[in-house]
């Protein structure tokens, strides 16, 4: 049986995954790089698209995720949530356990012209099957986000 584990069931005194990063670039391009489609195919994947509004980021296979924009302040704060989701792993037959969980960008500018990120995926804790492999994952993706504001060249899951 299919059991999707959202974001706000029993997540309160569990660690979510959050990771800090200070990038040498403003905040506007950090803003860009993770509310634009054009941005996330620059760091995450370059099988990114949009539909209605909706985010849908695809690798190897079947393999995807959509995500909605919840909440945004241009230069500060982007907010997505998982609304569908196929990642195939060992272990299980659920293949969305992701749905419901949310992604949290919030940007802070620095007097030196950087920004500090902090990121939380708010849901992504250690019960979850893929946690360690999700873990790997956004650790990958915030270095490729990292070097594509610094230097405009991320490593994004490439299509072919």
């Amino acid at each position: 049986m299919k059991q999707t584990v959202h974001s706000d069931q029993g997540t309160d005194n569990m660690a979510s995954y959050t990771k800090s990063l200070r990038i040498q670039a403003p905040p506007r391009k950090l803003y860009e790089a993770v509310s634009t489609v054009q941005g996330l195919k620059g760091w995450w994947s370059d099988n990114t698209d949009v539909e209605n509004g909706d985010i849908t980021v695809r690798f190897s296979g079947k393999n995807f995720q959509t995500l909605r924009l919840l909440d945004h302040t241009p230069d500060k704060t982007v907010v997505w949530e998982w609304i569908a989701q196929y990642f195939s792993q060992e272990g299980t037959t659920q293949t969305d356990e992701w749905v419901g969980t949310r992604v949290s960008f919030e940007i802070q500018a620095n007097p030196d012209g950087s920004s500090v990120l902090s990121f939380t995926h708010i849901g992504l804790t250690p019960q979850l099957i893929c946690y360690g492999k999700c873990v790997g994952g956004w650790d990958h993706y915030l270095k490729s986000l990292q070097a594509y504001c610094e230097t405009g060249r991320g490593t994004p899951y490439p299509s072919k």
